[in-house]
């Protein structure tokens, strides 16, 4: 066989090898580099449940404050009625007499704002329902206080009882109590803006799930059903 012919038969064979090689270290690194991308993305998702986690610890709190003075009626009450009275009823009480006191000073309000305070005084200071036991007048006195304190604290009025910030939308939203609640919190507080500006940056075009609007979709969601 001629010599010339094995030296190029040679040296096809080791390109060959080389070729080999190559494409074998190539899905090596194809193969290694979708494993990092497997770990980023489960790291991103457990990171992503662990936000929501902590914005929906703070809902609960929330919920709780409006729970706890409701948890002190007793139970021998008589179920004749539903204790209605809420710190969103007093927000948007509070709302309503600054738009009529607006009327007032225009004059287009049709009676005096006196006999307007009469008719809505009773809803704070009187029970809807009896019992022999119970304290109710007193019951009533204290939801009252803890309604205002807590719309305060919340930022939603001003010490003269005026609104403020976003009482406007926590009105707006009342049928979805305590749910209007969390989330004039997680707005004013700064806290769902601080975990979308995060996420934005883990923003895939290809991936619905990381859009910010199906993020905040979610957080919302999670909210509501509380």
């Amino acid at each position: 066989m001629d010599p010339a012919y094995i030296r190029w038969l040679r040296e096809v064979r080791q390109e060959e090898s080389k070729a080999n090689l190559i494409i074998q270290k190539r899905n090596e690194l194809r193969l290694r580099t979708e494993l990092e991308n497997d770990a980023k993305r489960n790291a991103s998702r457990q990171s992503e449940h662990e936000k929501i986690a902590r914005v929906l610890d703070q809902a609960d709190r929330a919920i709780l404050e409006t729970q706890q003075e409701q948890e002190t009626v007793p139970q021998e009450l008589d179920n004749a009625g539903e204790f209605t009275l809420s710190p969103t009823i007093l927000l948007r009480a509070l709302y309503e007499w600054e738009t009529m006191r607006q009327l007032e000073e225009e004059k287009a309000l049709g009676r005096p704002s006196s006999e307007v305070a009469r008719c809505v005084a009773p809803v704070f200071t009187l029970p809807f329902f009896e019992s022999k036991t119970a304290e109710l007048v007193t019951q009533v006195a204290y939801q009252s206080r803890f309604s205002l304190e807590f719309l305060y604290q919340e930022g939603l009025i001003k010490r003269d009882g005026t609104t403020r910030n976003l009482a406007n939308l926590c009105t707006h939203l009342f049928e979805a109590e305590p749910a209007n609640l969390i989330l004039v919190r997680l707005l004013s507080s700064g806290l769902l803006h601080e975990y979308l500006t995060a996420e934005a940056a883990k923003t895939v075009k290809g991936d619905r799930k990381s859009h910010l609007t199906v993020k905040l979709a979610s957080v919302s969601g999670a909210s509501e059903t509380l």
